[in-house]
């Protein structure tokens, strides 16, 4: 819904988004775009639209007020423990939309509460690798010192990213 909040989009054009650009790790098959798409329209989240060009008809989808409260609602919800430790990439898909949605303060409190779980976080892991990894084989401390860093990083990120907020609340260049 927040690819179709941002623009009426069709599902060949989702397609072509999600075989086309970083989307990729989402299926552009048609045997999951196009039920969802008629499953979100018949919740009534977004509502399909012929348009023609030429001979052909496509239908063209734009989000519904019911599909933006939704959208609003799945954007809003505070980031948890479980969403950094298994959903990293749902958060970050997440926060692609906040802007345009939540607008900067909806971003920024998202960014708050994910540098806080990140934080947190990463601080076990990187207690866990002190504490565990001279016990552990070779592979097994490295794959972990792998997420240590991957964390740390994002970590790093969020704060940076919040940082880049607060600069253009004041008129700082970004």
């Amino acid at each position: 819904m927040g690819l179709i909040h941002q623009q009426a989009q069709s599902g060949y054009d989702l397609r072509k988004l999600f075989a086309t650009t970083p989307l990729g790790s989402y299926s552009d098959s048609p045997g999951a775009i196009y039920p969802a798409l008629r499953r979100l329209e018949s919740q009534g989240f977004i509502q399909g639209h012929d348009e023609y060009s030429g001979k052909r008809a496509r239908c063209v989808f734009r989000i519904t007020a019911p599909g933006l409260a939704q959208l609003e609602a799945w954007l809003s919800q505070p980031v948890t423990r479980l969403d950094v430790v298994r959903r990293m990439d749902e958060l970050l898909a997440k926060f692609s939309f906040m802007d345009g949605v939540l607008g900067k303060e909806g971003a920024m409190g998202f960014l708050r509460t994910l540098e806080r779980e990140l934080a947190i976080y990463t601080a076990e892991l990187e207690a866990y690798l002190r504490e565990e990894g001279p016990g552990m084989s070779i592979s097994g401390r490295l794959a972990l010192d792998s997420g240590v860093h991957s964390h740390q990083a994002l970590l790093r990120w969020s704060r940076t990213a919040l940082e880049t907020y607060q600069r253009s609340l004041t008129g700082e260049a970004p």
